[in-house]
Order: structure tokens, then C-alpha cells, then sequence
């Protein structure tokens, strides 16, 4: 940890920085779980701590490395469960992140967490949030493992491939991260409790007992109404593989599909009500755009920088490489008809490729999916090659599958991390900020909204029509000193920060590489703006004197901005 230096991280993130030692460490820790693995007897311990090491080395580290939270839209999850501890409630009907308030769950356990402490705030606790969430996937993950597989080099290897190939960054601070704890445990009780007593081969076509007791079907259920409290995609997921589950006969309890439904129901139209009436109009518009909506979650490679096009191409080649040897297993399931709630699980979440949800619902795809292709592609290697083979194609597939998983999972972190003046900042504008003030930002990647959010009107630069900025390229200190002069608010600010210009410059958002940086400088050098407050990462701006909006403001059209 010594020898790394974060302030020198460019457009290859963490994964351009990490020192020769870490990447040999992580290799002899392969090499060490392989030998072990391929031993006449699996010893179960000594491969559980090779993958506790595993999780402490590639989530520890960028915790242990960076001043701060990782992840800009980490911050606003601390900002909801902020809301909670100050006022003692949620408000489903606000404006702003309305749909955390709906589903507040996880925001309350963590506000909860953090009163019990007394030691620790929300955002000391969110730090550790991935470190902690994988840490509780393993053994959660072993529990599902165990409960439908009989092979334990099948579990352990399955267990590797997962821990090493989720690369999409969403086991953090989050409603998903914690809901997909839940979805696994969920998952083992099922295998455990609630399958038909089949034959068993070691991929899992069964479970071990049929359900026999009334605990683990009120824990069921409860696990249910957990996820239901706190993630509004989740629970559409199991529903529908409970309905698949039920249609193949597999779930011998045919009213859980039904049951299930009525609890989502009840949430949506009581509790979530507020969401409910001005979301699902928007929901049902994108519902089966499926083109769109997986081009939604990819980045522009044309646009990106060539550090960050490798970086793309690492990620889809790894979520490649995973799915198509799943493939090869998974149609031989099909075609025998062997293991078939492991295909059901493993294809039902791309039913959600159905819906937009916000551009990212191709990594709740993957990660959903992820424990069940994971079992698939051990079990391709186990069934398909030879002990020497086999032992030497893993060989190269571990190593592969780290090759790709680095920097697909490092690689953005020049990004994705907040240095301390970013931070202060930040914070500086969110705590001397009138109430009902505009916060304009360069892009919404920085720590924000993490303290007061809902007194503020959020309005990201980079989000504005293409016209718009063009505009505002044309024009940065009339077009600013108009937006910042705006009368329906107490208040108008605009914050640039280090994270914005890393984002626009190695992503080429807003007008390319670049741009924000020179509008920066433009407003720097005017005299028509109030620095209000700078530091060596972040500036903010305040209107110097009374402006009235120019004509030609209307006439491009730039009340087409976004608000959130």
C-alpha cells in the first residue's frame, strides 16, 4: 500500500497503478486455490480462506487506498438515509430520489446501524460497504451452493469464478447490493426446503429436504418482504422465476408465485403508492425496447479514450467469456432436461433487459444471474475435460478471467474515487447553501447529495440536449451568468471538480475531451463570477452582480433542462 500513490492515477484507474507485487500476490493466491482444489480430498477450510483472502485483497485495497467513498452515486444513498436521521421519516411523495423514500428499507437499516454505533456515520459505515456485502455473499453463497450441489470442487470452484468475474461495481453501498444478499439467501432456501425430492448428479436439479418446517417457510417469506421494502427490481425478478419454477414443476408449492405478487402489489399501491402513479407510466414506455435499453448501459466507445475503450472491451470480453461457456452447459441442461431450476435462475434475469431502469439493468442482468452461470461454467470444465486437462485449462481460464477482471473492475476508479478537497468542497456547498438553492454541476460525478440534498435543484451540464451545450461552449460565461442569475431560486451555484474532468475527458461526455476544463477556465478568467470557494480539486461559482436572461437564452431551447 506503501508504494501506491493515488495522486498519480490516469485513464487505466487503479488497475494502471497496483504494483507488481499485488498482481503476483493475487497470482500465487490462484495458483495456491488450483493445487488445493485438484487434491484427491477438497479441504473445504483451507479453501474458504483463500477466498476470504481473495475478497480482502481486490475489495480491501481501493478501501484501504482512497480518501473517501467510493463511487459518486454511493453519496446519495448516504444522502437518503441523511433524511432519515434527521427527520425520523421517509417522504414518498418528494420530488427529488422520490424512489428511495418508496422502497427505504436498506436506507433505514443503515440509519439504524449508524444511530446503534453512535461512533460511526452513515458514511464511515457506506466506506465499507462493498468489503462488508461480499464478505456476507460468501457464506450466503455456500449456503445455496450446499443446498443443490453435491460436488464440493464444484461449490468452491463456482464460489472462485463469482468472487472473480463480478466486475460491475453494483456489491456497494446500495439497495441492490443488499437486495441481492437477500435474492441469494432466498435462493438457498428454496434448494433447501422447497424442491421435489429428484435425483441429484451434483448440479442442482433438487434439494436436500422437501419443506418440512413452518421456520424456513416464514423465513421465506419474510426474506421476501426485505428485498420488497428495499429494491423495486428484485422482487419482479423472483416473482418471475417463481412463476417459471411453478410452470416446470419445480416448486412444489404452487400458490408462492401468487403470494409473492400480492405482497409486491400491496406495496406498490399503499406503502409505494406516491411512486407507483408517476413512475409506472414511464416504466411501461421503455417496457420491451429491448435494443435501447441494453444500448442504454454500454458506453460510447467512439467517444471514449483509448485507456477506457481497453477498459470496456476488458468488461464485455469477461461478461462474454462467462456467458458463452454457461451456454455450452446450459443448452445441454435444456436438452436433457437435468438441472432445471439452474436454468430457469440463470435465464430469468434477462427478462429485465425488458425495461430501461435508469441505463444500468445490463449489470443487474449479469450480477443476478452471475451465481448461476457460475456453477454452469465450473461444471463445463469438470464434465468436459480429462484431470490432466482439466487441471491445465482452469489454469488458463483463472488467469484469463483476472487478466480481464482488473481492470474491467479498476479501471474507471480515476473516476470513481473523490479526493479529501473534493469532499470538502462539496460538503462546504451543501452545508452553507440557502434552502431552495440551484446546484449546477459539471457532471454529476462527484461526492453529492450526500447532506441536505432535498433542499437543493440539481442540474448536471452534462445532461442538457447537445444543442445546449453547444451553447454553452459558445458562450460559458453569458450562458452561466443567465443560469446562475435564475430568480425562481434563493440560490444559484456551480461546482467543477477534479472527478467531473476526469469523467468528461476519459468517457468524452458533454462535448469531449476537455470541454469542462475550458469552461472552467473561461469562468476563471471572467470577472463577471465570485469564487466562493476553491481548492486544488474543486471550484465554486457564484453570480457577482444582477443579470437579466439574454433573449437568445429562449431561443435555444435550454429550458429543456433536467432537474433531479
Amino acid at each position: 500500500m506503501r508504494v501506491i500513490d493515488i495522486s498519480q492515477m490516469q485513464d487505466l484507474g487503479l488497475a494502471g497503478l497496483l504494483p507488481i507485487s499485488y498482481y503476483l500476490a493475487l497470482g500465487l493466491l490462484t495458483l495456491s486455490f488450483l493445487a488445493l482444489l485438484f487434491q484427491e480430498k477438497v479441504n473445504e477450510i483451507l479453501l474458504g480462506i483463500h477466498v476470504v483472502l481473495f475478497i480482502a485483497i481486490i475489495h480491501g485495497t481501493p478501501t484501504l487506498l482512497y480518501d473517501s467513498l467510493r463511487y459518486a452515486w454511493a453519496w446519495k444513498h448516504v444522502g437518503i438515509s441523511d433524511f432519515i436521521l434527521r427527520h425520523g421519516y421517509v417522504d414518498t411523495s418528494i420530488n427529488s430520489l422520490g424512489i428511495y423514500h418508496n422502497f427505504p428499507g436498506f436506507f433505514s437499516l443503515s440509519a439504524l446501524l449508524s444511530q446503534v454505533s453512535g461512533s460511526f456515520s452513515v458514511l464511515e459505515l457506506a466506506r465499507w460497504g462493498t468489503l462488508v456485502l461480499n464478505y456476507l455473499y460468501l457464506p450466503s453463497l455456500l449456503f445455496l451452493f450446499k443446498a443443490s450441489i453435491k460436488e464440493p470442487r464444484l461449490i468452491w470452484l463456482s464460489l472462485w469464478i463469482f468472487f472473480s468475474s463480478n466486475w460491475v461495481g453494483q456489491d456497494y453501498f446500495s439497495p441492490q447490493g443488499l437486495a441481492f444478499l437477500f435474492f441469494i439467501v432466498l435462493m438457498g432456501l428454496y434448494f433447501r426446503y422447497f424442491t421435489f425430492p429428484l435425483h441429484n448428479d451434483g448440479l442442482p436439479q433438487t434439494s436436500q429436504t422437501q419443506a418440512s418446517s413452518l421456520w424456513a417457510f416464514g423465513f421465506f417469506v419474510l426474506t421476501f418482504l426485505a428485498i420488497v421494502s428495499s429494491h423495486q427490481l428484485t422482487p419482479v425478478l423472483i416473482i418471475f422465476s417463481s412463476f417459471l419454477l411453478v410452470f416446470f414443476n419445480r416448486l412444489p408449492l404452487k400458490f408462492v408465485p401468487i403470494l409473492f405478487s400480492l405482497i409486491f402489489l400491496t406495496w406498490l399501491f399503499y406503502p409505494a403508492a406516491d411512486f407507483t402513479s408517476h413512475e409506472l407510466a414511464k416504466l411501461m414506455r421503455s417496457f420491451g425496447q429491448l435494443g435501447s435499453n441494453v444500448e442504454a448501459s454500454l458506453s460510447d466507445l467512439d467517444i471514449a479514450s483509448p485507456a477506457q475503450q481497453l477498459i470496456s472491451w476488458s468488461s464485455r470480453l469477461l461478461t462474454l467469456l462467462i456467458w458463452s461457456i454457461a451456454a455450452t452447459r446450459i443448452y445441454v441442461s435444456i436438452r436433457t432436461r437435468r438441472q432445471i431450476p439452474y436454468v430457469i435462475l440463470a435465464l430469468a434475469p434477462f427478462a429485465l433487459l425488458l425495461n430501461a431502469y435508469g441505463g444500468e439493468v445490463l449489470f443487474r442482468v449479469y450480477l443476478f444471474a452471475l451465481p448461476f452461470m457460475a456453477v454452469f461454467v465450473g461444471d463445463t470444465f469438470l464434465k468436459l475435460f480429462s484431470k490432466r486437462t482439466l487441471i491445465f485449462t482452469t489454469h488458463v481460464f483463472f488467469f484469463v478471467l483476472l487478466a480481464f477482471y482488473l481492470p474491467a473492475y479498476y479501471g474507471k476508479d480515476n473516476i470513481y474515487r473523490f479526493t479529501e478537497a473534493e469532499v470538502e468542497a462539496s460538503t462546504w456547498l451543501h452545508e452553507v447553501a440557502p434552502e431552495n438553492s440551484l446546484i449546477i454541476e459539471g457532471t454529476r460525478n462527484y461526492p453529492t447529495r450526500h447532506y441536505r440534498y432535498e433542499a437543493f435543484t440539481y442540474l448536471a451540464l452534462d445532461y442538457e440536449s447537445d444543442k445546449t451545450q453547444k451553447a454553452i461552449m459558445a458562450d460559458p460565461v453569458g450562458m452561466m451568468k443567465s443560469w446562475l442569475k435564475n430568480e425562481n431560486y434563493s440560490a444559484a451555484y456551480l461546482i467543477i471538480t477534479r472527478s467531473q474532468k476526469a469523467e468528461v475527458d476519459q468517457l468524452g461526455i458533454f462535448q469531449g475531451k476537455g470541454s469542462l476544463a475550458k469552461l472552467e477556465q473561461a469562468l476563471l478568467s471572467s470577472n463577471a463570477f465570485e469564487i466562493l470557494y476553491q481548492n486544488e480539486d474543486a471550484v465554486v461559482f457564484g453570480p457577482k452582480a444582477p443579470l437579466l436572461i439574454p433573449n437568445f437564452y429562449k431561443e435555444l431551447d435550454v429550458y429543456d433542462r433536467k432537474f433531479y
